[in-house]
């Protein structure tokens, strides 16, 4: 797991990515995570690493409660559901708004790798 970008700012901690690397063909989804440090709202990108939306929450995550663990999964299907995302590196873009001052977002991306064992 490699964090591309770090800004401490108290409003998330601990953004991780499990497993990492990940393989769709075993049974489970990869697992996006992070404490929220303040009442806010969440939403996950996933880009490949040429820069292509490959996936998206199609709704805001709320978080009621302060140092509140999210988690957010994802079965590795593109955004319109039909293909399973191919091997290779991927970008899981995160972005927290507090509920009290939503011109205050935070941005972390986290780098994983989807990976399938040749049968």
């Amino acid at each position: 797991m490699i964090a591309l970008y770090e800004e401490q700012t108290g409003l998330i901690d601990n953004y991780k990515v499990y497993p990492n690397p990940f393989d769709p063909s075993l049974a489970g989804d990869i697992t996006f995570f992070f404490t929220a440090l303040e009442n806010g709202k969440a939403t996950l990108q996933i880009f490949s690493i040429d820069g292509h939306l490959v996936y998206a929450c199609t709704e805001q995550i709320t978080v009621t409660a302060n140092n509140q663990r999210v988690y957010l999964n994802w079965d590795a299907r593109s955004k319109n559901s039909r293909y399973t995302a191919a091997t290779g590196a991927y970008l899981a873009r995160l972005v927290y708004t507090p509920a009290n001052d939503k011109s205050s977002s935070v941005e972390r991306i986290e780098k994983f790798i989807i990976y399938k064992q040749d049968n």
